[in-house]
């Protein structure tokens, strides 16, 4: 052998090819894990993807409507004459606000769009209730209120057994008890302040 000839450098080579190898198979690793959580968690424009058209209408038409109730709600409970109405006014204030903050929630977590403005069609009866006062308020806040609860029961009781996205058919599942009650109270309204009308056409 050469007496000049030395293993350190083929020593050192070799420990830095090895040092290379493990860092590369490391960095793999942790791209393989990184890879795998991001596939473990669905996104928002996946969640968005996979909802029906029916779950998206769902999504609009409620986020409105529930907009519409509470602005309306406002302007009976601070300006109706009967105390019923007003008591009723302050229940749809309560109760509609946190289903509107339970629905937004889940939308925003899906990436689904939802309603921020009034329609046209309830920005002109929400005109006309400011308009009015005394038991014509009262009588055309009731008499909207029948109405929208009559639909919102009706939309929240397809959603609960039609719609595709597990989220938004248990929200609309556990949220239409409160609006079925709504509607029985509203109709209750709705005979007491027919009554009083006659009542005071009599005179």
């Amino acid at each position: 052998m050469n007496p000049n000839f030395s293993l350190r450098p083929v020593a050192l080579a070799l420990s830095l090819a090895a040092s290379s190898l493990a860092l590369a198979a490391g960095a793999d690793t942790r791209a393989a894990a990184l890879s795998a959580d991001n596939a473990a968690k669905p996104s928002a424009s996946a969640g968005a993807s996979q909802a029906s058209s029916a779950d998206r209408k769902f999504v609009a038409t409620a986020t409105e409507a529930g907009l519409a109730e509470v602005e309306m709600a406002k302007i009976a409970h601070d300006h109706a004459t009967s105390s019923a109405v007003a008591q009723f006014a302050a229940h749809m204030i309560d109760d509609h606000q946190k289903a509107n903050e339970a629905l937004v929630k889940i939308a925003d977590a899906k990436g689904l769009p939802h309603t921020t403005t009034l329609s046209a069609k309830d920005q002109a009866e929400l005109r006309k209730l400011q308009s009015l006062s005394g038991a014509a308020l009262d009588r055309e806040y009731v008499r909207v209120q029948l109405a929208a609860h009559k639909d919102a029961v009706a939309l929240f009781q397809g959603e609960s057994r039609n719609g595709k996205d597990a989220d938004l058919k248990q929200f609309a599942s556990s949220t239409l008890p409160t609006l079925q009650s709504h509607l029985q109270q509203v109709t209750t309204l709705t005979a007491s302040t027919t009554s009083a009308q006659k009542t005071a056409s009599a005179y």
